[in-house]
């Protein structure tokens, strides 16, 4: 490490103890912030739902006309692949047509969830070709 980065180091202990917040709780803070949670089921799932979106808005941008984002998800959730899908995973009980739209809608618009909008984890429907980044952030 440069001697630059120390220095930063000695600003970050400067900043916890004027904020009185303990070495302990910082790390906490710390990963859970970098915690990108990239396994299990609810991620898949999370995954699958982000996947059916973006192919749902490039379905609507091949007639050169995106509808509002949460036409989309409505639509979306309407359709039986999703539902076929949702009544895939074990740990959901019954499917509630609102609070899927609310809970996806909800989900693409959390600020937080943007870092799974990358040019690598979406392909074009039926193939193996990767989106790339420029189409991602126009569909999202």
């Amino acid at each position: 490490m440069a001697e630059k980065d120390y220095k930063d180091f000695d600003k970050l202990v400067k900043f916890l103890r004027d904020k009185k917040i303990p070495p302990a709780q910082a790390l906490g803070i710390l990963e859970r912030a970098l915690d990108t949670k990239t396994t299990g089921h609810r991620f898949h799932w999370k995954m699958t739902r982000f996947t059916l979106y973006i192919w749902a808005r490039y379905e609507e941008n091949k007639t050169m006309f995106l509808k509002p984002k949460i036409d989309t998800v409505r639509e979306l959730v309407s359709q039986k692949k999703y539902k076929r899908l949702w009544a895939a995973y074990p740990t959901h009980k019954e499917f509630d047509h609102q609070k899927e739209v609310k809970n996806l809608a909800q989900l693409i618009a959390e600020p937080r969830q943007q870092i799974y909008f990358k040019e690598g984890n979406f392909k074009y429907e039926g193939t193996s070709k990767m989106m790339s980044q420029t189409l991602i952030d126009k569909l999202k």
